[in-house]
């Protein structure tokens, strides 16, 4: 807060490093739960980035990202998936297939998917995400436990058992590991388990 204040009042403060904080400070309101001051300043940030940077630019390209969590969080999930497909598109172009950036906004993308119901797409999705986020960040990251949970989530509910169960043990046991003794992870277990 006193740095969007001083924000306010320092015009020497180019639009670059703007931009900059706007993103931040927007990601950090939405992660604390404050979605429409967050998402205010991220259409800033946005604005912003596109101007200086470019459209197609990764700075523009981390703010859709970051928006696509704002309306994730306020169930907006079709403008969720327009700014995932967005980060998408500029990232892959700009960093290639294989990057760990790509794979967290596949991650992404696929749970937007999933909560549109559109469980083919979001299947594919979170394969590619969890192929990537296993090379990149490493089977026992949080994000990993996050896409190998949804994924297993999604093919139990397109009919594909016999995947999901062999992935429902190592779901169990990543959310035993970041959720430890938690309400979420307890419910997450539960679910899975009664799955």
């Amino acid at each position: 807060e006193r740095t969007l204040a001083k924000l306010e009042v320092a015009p020497e403060i180019g639009p670059k490093v703007r931009a900059t904080l706007l993103d931040k400070i927007g990601s950090i309101y939405v992660s604390l739960g404050q979605v429409d001051k967050g998402g205010a300043l991220l259409e800033q940030a946005l604005v912003l980035r596109r101007a200086e940077h470019g459209d197609t630019s990764l700075e523009a390209a981390e703010t859709w990202q970051h928006l696509g969590l704002h309306h994730m969080t306020q169930k907006s999930v079709e403008s969720a998936e327009e700014c995932y497909l967005n980060a998408l598109k500029i990232r892959e172009a700009r960093l290639g297939p294989d990057d760990p950036l790509v794979a967290i906004t596949l991650m992404h993308l696929g749970i937007a998917k999933s909560f549109a119901a559109d469980l083919p797409e979001a299947a594919k999705l979170l394969r590619r995400a969890r192929t990537g986020i296993h090379k990149h960040r490493g089977p026992d990251s949080r994000e990993y436990c996050v896409v190998v949970t949804v994924l297993a989530a999604v093919l139990m509910n397109e009919g594909e058992v016999e995947e999901a169960t062999a992935l429902l043990p190592e779901a169990m046991l990543l959310i035993q590991k970041h959720e430890g003794a938690s309400g979420l992870g307890k419910a997450v277990g539960l679910f899975l388990q009664g799955r």
